[in-house]
């Protein structure tokens, strides 16, 4: 719990500062990858048609950099695209 309540006063930080929101949502993801140990993460926000906006792209190891803004379809094999 210890690791979670630190990033959460990290990205906190950032916001109280008034930056950027594109970095606040990098800053977020790479919080995210860290606390699942995962190679890379990116943020998206799902629509109801069975598609994502990327809000931001990949940040870790071997990046796949998708435009910020860019509407991806999701497969069925997606976990957001199951549970949607």
């Amino acid at each position: 719990m210890r690791t979670e309540q630190a990033a959460l006063r990290r990205v906190a930080t950032l916001v109280a500062r008034g930056i950027d929101p594109a970095e606040v949502f990098s800053a977020v993801a790479e919080e995210i990858r860290r606390l699942l140990g995962a190679e890379l993460a990116s943020i998206g926000c799902y629509e109801p048609n069975g598609t994502s906006v990327v809000v931001t792209g990949s940040v870790g190891e071997n990046l796949v950099n998708l435009p910020t803004g860019m509407r991806v379809e999701l497969r069925g094999y997606v976990a957001p695209a199951v549970v949607g």
